[in-house]
């Protein structure tokens, strides 16, 4: 009761502050820093102006701008310098008596003699990308429908990116696995950025990054650049934005990840400035009273602080952590034979500073030192309180990274860097003694004799009773501390010879001291502009990737594991058909070489018991076709329409020559986005509505606003492998035939329609945003999966089905 008179409390509140800024909307405003993308230096002298106006400035001496005095709305602002590619800001929202915070990265250009380049000035490249690369800012992730404003749940309108499941945001790129995709963070590597995260992967169902603080993102889908390393698939490298260093600032918000707020402003005297913001869970609020058990309670707080030491260089704290709980009560998991209770904690945090140096106009450096860490506690117990198993695992990384770019003239550049990690693992895992037994059956009154090949027994089960005693199994423990460290070194060679060709060459070298691995890793792209609006890339790249931590520690000879790699090409075609509108289409091939994989996997009896020895016997192909057409968001209108086909293959490790179909084989990946934005504040009818006094106090349930944009997503994914299971009813057990085809079965194809509406409201001080977002809007029964019975039967276990979601931002 408490929780629901607080939670009404918050709505009368921004019923007041809204009733209370009646009036003609105060003048916001645009101001931020201009930057050369490789050296970082400030550049004066670049022209800021807003499309189609004749509104526009200049950069100070710092590569500093200020557009005052703009009225509330949306606005396109285009940078432009000579020697440099022209850049263009979409649909930037100015907030009444606020300023939005820019940081705006120039790629200098070559120019010889009467050349006149032609940009695709709406869509930036990603660093050192030539190819298979995406750059968004925090427009088009906070608008994007189906990802509830998740940055991971995002990317899955790209093509041949994929999840396991609607219940969670793992990032599964080309046909690849969990696992192996790199999360960047203002250049801190963070493992698993998500509440109740998965170990040894990198998804989780609710992340912990908010998106307000996001300047933009690159993602790189693969051959990415030397300077990323230990991830086999793909990288996605997220840019924090500053706070404002002239004014304070506030917004309250709800939504996915929480409810919270969000402080932002200057510190001493705008020499920098500091974002700070806090959530937590809100479902227990709205459900406590309702009787349901397993309520999720989480909150995180993430926080961004600049300062000045001199007008070159700069000190930079990012920090972010995570706290999750759930509990099932006695009655929430039941098998045949016992009641149990089950416990799951979780925290994730990193926290780093970084030295940013301008050195000259042709170097700079950035020094990072951070720490992450990962924190998993499981309990299961009996209804009794019988402990069966329970888990408390701790992952940390203190890591120093460093890189120089050192830009020899207008045509080449090298950069250059290192990383050294201090490992400190410590698991803690035990699970408790098990007997095997054999069971009789007594069907319609009178015992069966028991056959495998009798399954199921035609009559009704009336019960089972033990028979034999076949084995015992030992407690299962893993009770290890690993505490080593990684090296690593890049080197990178960028060069344009001329204008319309771009070469860059990269190497890599990893070292592993506790199972004493070394890697070399070589990287190339080539882009070639047939004209300035058509290019032809091609990109080629060897990517290691670690063991998983928790296999290191199964058993003493998992140390001498190797880091599994991948070999990735790709040819990638480019055209520009306007300003807006952009086709890629690129071809691929992945080769997977040295998979660690359970001993028990390399024979054909598939209830073999096993200590956890893993070998190095895995290995599989990807080759796929990728095509993106997208229209940016620059009259009222964007849409995306993305496909994928792709063939990902894995060798069974029980009989080598012999392929199977990967776990994420879905061949077939489609994607189309629509999405339509309305200016509501020019018509006549709506300034007449918005003053009245009912409209104020009522008008956010409404599907109107000063801007609206609704939008929706529709995905279509082919069948995911998998395989299917024999049950032995002496044992009770499942198992897999000696000679059965390994994902031989396929789910039936999963698709889903996500609808998004977005309402903005405008008022004298204050700005509004409410969204509404319904996954799955007409209910289609997707699998996640077949669950497999100790009492012999197939469950069938469903995706989300319809899944609304909504929330708010609250800006004063």
């Amino acid at each position: 009761m408490k929780e629901s008179v607080c939670f009404f409390l918050l709505l009368v509140m921004m019923s007041v502050i809204i009733f209370g800024n009646s009036g003609t909307p105060e003048p916001g405003g645009i101001r931020g820093i201009v930057i050369d993308s490789q050296t970082e230096q400030p550049l004066p002298g670049v022209n800021v102006f807003v499309l189609e106006s004749e509104i526009g400035t200049a950069t100070d001496e710092y590569g500093r701008f200020i557009l005052s005095r703009l009225k509330a709305g949306s606005y396109h602002v285009r940078f432009e310098m000579m020697g440099y590619l022209p850049q263009t800001k979409l649909n930037l929202p100015v907030s009444p008596d606020r300023d939005l915070v820019l940081r705006i990265n120039l790629e200098q250009t070559v120019l010889e003699m009467q050349d006149v380049v032609v940009s695709p000035d709406f869509f930036k490249k990603a660093k050192d990308a030539v190819i298979s690369e995406r750059t968004m800012d925090f427009t088009e992730i906070t608008s994007d429908p189906g990802s509830s404003m998740d940055v991971q749940r995002m990317m899955q309108s790209l093509p041949s990116v994929v999840s396991g499941t609607d219940q969670e945001n793992e990032v599964v790129v080309r046909g690849g696995a969990p696992g192996e995709n790199l999360f960047v963070i203002d250049h801190i590597e963070i493992p698993n950025p998500n509440h109740f995260s998965n170990q040894g992967v990198g998804g989780g169902p609710i992340g912990i990054i908010n998106p307000l603080f996001i300047n933009e993102i690159s993602f790189y889908a693969g051959s990415f650049p030397a300077r990323y390393g230990d991830k086999a698939s793909s990288v996605m490298d997220i840019q924090l934005r500053e706070g404002n260093r002239d004014n304070f600032e506030a917004e309250l918000d709800m939504g996915m990840a929480g409810i919270g707020a969000l402080l932002e402003g200057p510190i001493a005297n705008g020499k920098g400035s500091y974002m700070l913001s806090y959530h937590k869970s809100y479902l227990e609020l709205i459900i406590a009273n309702t009787g349901l058990t397993a309520i999720p309670k989480y909150y995180n707080m993430q926080g961004k602080i600049v300062y000045d030491l001199t007008k070159k260089h700069k000190l930079i704290w990012n920090g972010i952590y995570g706290n999750d709980r759930i509990d099932l009560d006695e009655d929430a998991y039941t098998d045949i034979e016992s009641i149990y209770k089950i416990n799951v904690k979780g925290s994730e945090y990193a926290s780093g500073l970084s030295w940013k140096g301008l050195w000259s106009k042709n170097i700079y450096s950035l020094l990072t030192l951070y720490r992450v860490e990962n924190n998993w506690g499981v309990k299961v117990s009996e209804g009794s309180g019988r402990l069966q198993y329970q888990k408390n695992d701790m992952e940390a990384d203190v890591a120093l990274k460093g890189d120089i770019v050192y830009r020899l003239s207008p045509k080449s550049e090298i950069t250059t860097g290192f990383s050294i990690k201090d490992l400190d693992y410590n698991f803690d895992n035990w699970a408790a003694r098990d007997t095997l037994f054999g069971y009789s059956y007594f069907v319609n009154g009178a015992s069966v004799a028991q056959s495998i090949d009798s399954w199921p027994y035609s009559g009704t089960i009336d019960s089972s009773v033990i028979a034999d005693t076949l084995d015992y199994y030992s407690e299962w423990e893993v009770k290890k501390t690993i505490r080593s460290r990684k090296y690593a070194a890049h080197i990178q060679y960028k060069w344009k010879p001329f204008q319309k060709l771009t070469l860059i060459g990269g190497l890599r070298y990893d070292y592993f001291a506790y199972t004493d691995f070394h890697s070399l890793a070589p990287r190339l792209g080539i882009s070639y502009n047939f004209t300035p609006v058509t290019r032809l890339n091609f990109g080629y790249g060897r990517h290691y990737q670690s063991p998983v931590n928790f296999d290191l520690a199964k058993n003493k000879v998992n140390k001498s594991l190797k880091n599994k790699y991948t070999d990735q090409v790709v040819l990638g075609f480019e055209h520009l058909f306007s300003r807006d509108i952009r086709v890629t289409i690129e071809v691929y091939s992945r080769k997977y070489h040295d998979i660690p994989v359970d001993i028990s996997m390399t024979t054909p009896d598939s209830l073999d018991k096993t200590k956890g020895e893993m070998v190095n016997k895995g290995k599989g192909h990807v080759e796929g076709v990728e095509f993106f057409l997208q229209k940016k968001l620059f009259d009222r209108f964007h849409w995306i329409l993305s496909y994928s086909y792709y063939v990902s293959k894995l060798e069974d490790p029980r009989y080598p020559g012999t392929e199977y179909n990967s776990s994420f084989d879905n061949r077939n990946v489609f994607t189309l986005v629509l999405g339509y934005k309305e200016d509501l504040s020019q018509k006549d009818w709506y300034r007449k509505m918005k003053e009245k006094t009912w409209y104020k106090l009522t008008g956010w349930l409404l599907p109107f606003g000063d801007e609206v944009e609704i939008s929706m997503r529709w995905r279509y994914l082919g069948g995911k492998p998998y395989t299917e299971q024999n049950y032995d009813p002496y044992t009770k057990r499942w198992y897999l035939s000696a000679n059965q085809d390994l994902n031989a079965d396929r789910f039936p194809n999963y698709h889903r329609l996500d609808i998004m509406l977005i309402q903005r409201y405008i008022f004298k001080k204050t700005n509004l945003v409410f969204y509404l977002d319904i996954q799955n809007i007409y209910n289609q029964s997707n699998i996640w999966d077949y669950n497999y019975t100790k009492d012999g039967k197939k469950e069938t276990v469903y995706q989300y089905e319809v899944f609304p979601i909504g929330g708010f931002t609250l800006e004063f």
